[in-house]
């Protein structure tokens, strides 16, 4: 037992820069310094429930009437945990949740609960899962099931995706909103439109709202090495305290919550375009929220 213990501190003892990762539970390990080489970049749940509530309370007071919500998930940890924040987040603003079910990762067909979803006069639907939300988004628009807003979860950021196998035009995501991966950027300006253009010629498609993110997060990690050298404990450490500069900005890791960047916000919208635009917070959004039409 102590040498396998020996072997693990060893594996661990790497500075990691999580980039698709969001628990709560693990945050709070890192937090507490079990894992205490491992540094989260996108919004946990605890922190994407308040910006999705805070989206629909602006909504409610500034564009239209938002009275219930619907919550469906997959029923793995990231749909648990989502559902779960963003359900206590939304109730907490005054909002009904009046549906909510989990479904299985092999989902085929999503009609019964768009079905009860319309029959509970739902005025949002949110869906924390994958891939599964273009057959979502599909299956709506066959039954003219149309809420406010839609908001979904990731893969359905990704313009290689959505305008490529998943079968979409850039019309038929208007007003679909994304809560998972941010910080989000728009690409709209300066070296982050360069950089856009570049993601498109080199792979094709444009990037989705976190790939600069990510991109940031790797730009700590080598900037942290050319500072320190390739001693662990001190990549750790400077990665844990100093502030970088990249594409993003300014940027910060926090060990077990989102990395604070000067230039990209939290919530995303499909707007008709072919990349998402930041609609939340207002103060870094690239445009304003829009309903589905």
């Amino acid at each position: 037992r102590k040498a396998i213990t020996k072997i693990q501190a060893a594996v661990i003892a790497y500075p990691v820069i999580a980039l698709t990762f969001g628990s709560d539970i693990a945050a709070q390990k890192m937090r507490t310094g079990e894992f205490k080489y491992a540094f989260s970049v996108l919004g946990l749940p605890s922190e994407t429930g308040p910006e999705v509530a805070a989206v629909l309370d602006y909504v409610n007071k500034n564009k239209a009437p938002i009275k219930n919500v619907g919550i469906i998930y997959h029923s793995d940890q990231h749909g648990v945990e989502y559902s779960s924040a963003i359900a206590y987040h939304v109730m907490d603003k005054g909002f009904n949740v009046v549906f909510s079910q989990s479904y299985p990762p092999d989902v085929a067909d999503f009609t019964p609960m768009i079905s009860s979803m319309k029959a509970a006069n739902v005025d949002v639907a949110i869906l924390c899962g994958y891939a599964e939300g273009a057959l979502f988004v599909h299956q709506c628009k066959a039954q003219g099931f149309k809420p406010k807003l839609i908001f979904i979860g990731p893969t359905m950021e990704v313009p290689g995706l959505v305008f490529g196998p998943f079968g979409f035009t850039p019309q038929d995501l208007v007003g679909i909103c994304y809560y998972d991966g941010w910080p989000a950027a728009a690409y709209k300006t300066g070296a982050l439109k360069d950089w856009a253009e570049m993601h498109k010629q080199r792979l094709g498609a444009y990037p989705f709202p976190a790939s600069a993110t990510f991109y940031a997060g790797l730009q700590c990690l080598f900037k942290a090495v050319e500072k320190v050298g390739l001693n662990r404990e001190k990549i750790r450490d400077c990665l844990a305290t100093e502030t970088f500069d990249t594409i993003v900005g300014k940027t910060k890791l926090r060990q077990g919550y989102s990395m604070q960047c000067e230039l990209a916000g939290t919530i995303s919208q499909w707007q008709g375009g072919e990349m998402m635009e930041v609609i939340w917070p207002k103060s870094v959004a690239s445009a304003d929220v829009v309903l589905i039409p």
